[in-house]
C-alpha cells in the first residue's frame, strides 16, 4: 500500500519544495541606466539608417533608397530578435537544469533519510500511525 502512494506524496513534495525562484528584479539603477542605453543605441540607429539612406540616394532613385534602408532596418530587428530569444533560451535552460539538480539532491535526502525506517514502520504499524499523527499535530499547533 505504501508503495502505491509514496510516488503520489513524493511529487506533492518536489511540487511544494523544489518550486523554481522567481528571477530577481533588477534596482533601479539598472532600469534606468537601461533605459538610457536603449534610446541612446536607438537613436544611434536612427541616425546610421539616416545616413545610409543619404548614401543610397547618390546612387539610387530615392524609392529604392527608402526600400534598402527599411529593408536594413528590419534585418537589424529580426537579428536582435534572434539574440533575445536565444538569450532567453539560455536562461531557461540553466533555470531547468538548476530545477533538476534541486529535483536529484532533494530525492536523495529523502532517502538517506528514510532508509531504515521502512522496516520498523512495516513491522509496527499502529506506533508509526501514532507517532505520525503525533508528528502532524505538533507541526500544526506550531505553524497556527
Amino acid at each position: 500500500m505504501l508503495s502505491l502512494v509514496e510516488p503520489v506524496l513524493m511529487q506533492l513534495l518536489m511540487n511544494g519544495l523544489n518550486r523554481p525562484s522567481k528571477p530577481l528584479l533588477p534596482s533601479k539603477t539598472g532600469i534606468a541606466l537601461s533605459a538610457i542605453a536603449l534610446f541612446l543605441g536607438c537613436t544611434g540607429i536612427i541616425f546610421m539608417l539616416m545616413a545610409f539612406h543619404e548614401l543610397l540616394l547618390d546612387t539610387y532613385a530615392p524609392w529604392i533608397a527608402a526600400v534598402s534602408t527599411g529593408a536594413a532596418a528590419l534585418l537589424l530587428a529580426a537579428f536582435a530578435a534572434a539574440v533575445a530569444l536565444h538569450l532567453n533560451d539560455i536562461r531557461d535552460a540553466k533555470a531547468r537544469l538548476m530545477h533538476q539538480n534541486n529535483t536529484d539532491s532533494l530525492i536523495a535526502a529523502i532517502e538517506a533519510a528514510t532508509k531504515g525506517l521502512e522496516d520498523p514502520i512495516a513491522n509496527h504499524p499502529r506506533t508509526s500511525v501514532v507517532l505520525a499523527s503525533l508528528a502532524g499535530f505538533m507541526a500544526g499547533s506550531k505553524l497556527h
